[in-house]
């Protein structure tokens, strides 16, 4: 599969010039090869966390799924969602992913921000993918504090191997950003916007970002407390933990 998908990539760069001013998707070959989407072990089950402390410190947020996720490919097929913080200070990111079939020990899943999608990373985080599950979760990369410029372009890259999935949403649930699809190769890259592919529309990948520094209990039984979701939801525990922050 591996050296088929190379095969690929070299005749798509011999004809690049000539078929990305159509518009075409230069990389639907290597995508393909990777099987595409998969739907996770939910079967299209709403995948939304229930443990309120993930929205507790956030920022931008699309926390939903559709059940469905695009999977990875190493370096060569990768994927980015783009968002604009409101705040000046980025700590952290969750995205939502899972796993299909019998994948190697140790392999990670590298999660990046970016100002400019073929820019340098401005910070980055590796994941141990043996976390990942058949189910839609949220995988927390909590890398050193960076500023950012609120109402400005930032993007999360986000790379793995074939088998991790990134989960998405449709009907456009983030209207501050949209999805990216890539592929890399020996130092060349290529991007284009992802809203749309076959019957899906106005997507948007799963994650949140962070200002202050996430919150992680093991008392989950708190998730289902309706008051204290009722709060997060209202932004109202959200306020008080901006003011605190901020005294």
């Amino acid at each position: 599969m591996k050296q088929k998908m190379v095969g690929m990539v070299i005749c798509m760069l011999l004809i690049i010039s000539t078929i990305s001013a159509t518009g075409t998707m230069v990389h639907d070959a290597p995508k393909q090869a990777n099987d595409e989407i998969q739907v996770d072990s939910a079967h299209k089950t709403k995948v939304d966390p229930s443990y309120f402390w993930w929205l507790i410190g956030a920022d931008q947020k699309q926390y939903t799924s559709c059940g469905y996720g695009f999977g990875l490919y190493e370096d060569y097929v990768l994927y980015a969602q783009s968002f604009q913080p409101s705040k000046k200070k980025l700590t952290a990111v969750a995205v939502g992913m899972f796993k299909r079939g019998s994948l190697p020990t140790g392999l990670m899943v590298k999660i990046s921000i970016r100002d400019d999608l073929y820019g340098a990373d401005l910070t980055s985080k590796t994941i141990n993918a043996d976390r990942l599950t058949g189910m839609g979760d949220l995988y927390l990369a909590d890398f050193d504090d960076i500023q950012v410029v609120p109402d400005q372009t930032y993007y999360i890259v986000v790379r793995g191997y074939e088998g991790h999935y990134w989960l998405f949403d449709v009907d456009e649930k983030y209207d501050r950003g949209h999805p990216w699809d890539g592929f890399s190769y020996y130092g060349y890259s290529y991007w284009e916007p992802f809203t749309e592919y076959e019957n899906f529309t106005d997507m948007d990948f799963m994650f949140i970002t962070y200002f202050i520094k996430p919150i992680s209990t093991p008392l989950s039984y708190l998730a289902h407390s309706p008051v204290i979701k009722a709060l997060v939801e209202q932004s109202l525990l959200g306020s008080l933990l901006t003011v605190w922050q901020n005294r």
